[in-house]
Parts: structure tokens; C-alpha cells; sequence
């Protein structure tokens, strides 16, 4: 500190310009916009995702937070703050979202959707909607089908169609199967 302050005193400026202090307007205003650019770039990373098209109300809060985990595994440091102001919504939903509790139906659904899961990959990923729900009625949960089908298309499962075999050739050789019947001798001699 005490150098710095000969310094001042002998040059006029500090060699170090220190945290927040810009030499000029100019490089505070570039230093902004970088920021801002930044911001925006985050900000369009969370709205390439295609879960962030807001199928319920919290997508888009989860996709800010696994931006910000990620960023802060790389060791760069993203603006949550900035993120969520160029998509315009507001830091106190996103701090409640971060504090909220799953509910009760959040925590059914989570263990219905394992379960789906579960025996979807039992059945070798062969069993649609209709199966599943009855393999989930045969362990006593009592679900409809539709509920099982709309779980699936959120969870990204669908069933295989196994095309059934079809014979499309026939023997060749017809002198075991086809007779003689009508003893019709077509080599007149």
C-alpha cells in the first residue's frame, strides 16, 4: 500500500489500475459490453436446449443452474444474474425455485416414472403404454394408460414395433407336394 502511494506521489498514477477502476470511459464501456455479450452468449447456450421450451415452469430454472454447474466445473464464471435478465425472468422466482421442495405429487411421479423405466428396460425396450400399465396394475399401482403414455413421452421412452414374419417365398420343389390327380399323359408317343 505504502508503495503505491510513493508511486502516486511521484508519478501521478498507479501502474496497477486495481478492481473496477478503468484508465478510461472507453475501456469501462468495452468492459461492460463484454459482460453483457457474455451474458447474452449464456443466455442462448440455456435457450439451445430443447428441454427449455417450458414444458412446465421450473425448466427453465433447471436449465440456468446446470448452465451455471457447468460453467463453474470448466472454472469460468457465468453471471446467473445476467443470464436471467436477458431472458427475462426475475432472480427472486429463480432463488425460489433453487429452495423450493418437491411436492407430493413431484415425489409420486418420480418414483412412477422409475418404475416405468424399469420395466420398460426388463422388457428389452419392447413395451409400449398398454403393458406397462398393466405390469404397474399387477404390482398394485393403480395408473391409467394414457397417464403411463404421457410419462413416457416426458421421460423420451417409446415402444419397438417388431415387424412380424412373413413368408414371401414359396419351395421350389413341387414334386413332393403336387400329384397327379387326374392321370393325364401330356409325352403322346
Amino acid at each position: 500500500m505504502s508503495r503505491w502511494q510513493k508511486e502516486l506521489r511521484d508519478t501521478g498514477n498507479i501502474a496497477c489500475r486495481g478492481s473496477g477502476n478503468y484508465e478510461s470511459d472507453e475501456a469501462r464501456e468495452i468492459a461492460k459490453l463484454k459482460r453483457k455479450l457474455r451474458n447474452t452468449k449464456d443466455a442462448l447456450d440455456v435457450l439451445k436446449k430443447p428441454s427449455a421450451f417450458w414444458k412446465n415452469n421450473g425448466s427453465i430454472y433447471c436449465e440456468v443452474s446446470k448452465k451455471a454447474v457447468t460453467t463453474q466445473k470448466r472454472r469460468r464464471h457465468v453471471s446467473v444474474t445476467g443470464m436471467l435478465a436477458v431472458l427475462g425472468v426475475s432472480r427472486s422466482g429463480y432463488l425460489a425455485w433453487l429452495k423450493r421442495v418437491p411436492s407430493h405429487q413431484q415425489h409420486h411421479k418420480q418414483v412412477v416414472q422409475l418404475k416405468i423405466k424399469n420395466i420398460y428396460n426388463a422388457s428389452k425396450q419392447n413395451y409400449g403404454a398398454p403393458k406397462i400399465a398393466k405390469e404397474l396394475c399387477k404390482t398394485g399401482n393403480r395408473i391409467s394408460t394414457r397417464t403411463v403414455d404421457k410419462y413416457m413421452k416426458n421421460m423420451g421412452i417409446r415402444a419397438q414395433w417388431v415387424k412380424p414374419y412373413v413368408v414371401t417365398t414359396k419351395d421350389s420343389d413341387f414334386s413332393d407336394v403336387l400329384q397327379n390327380i387326374l392321370q393325364q399323359d401330356f409325352n403322346p408317343e
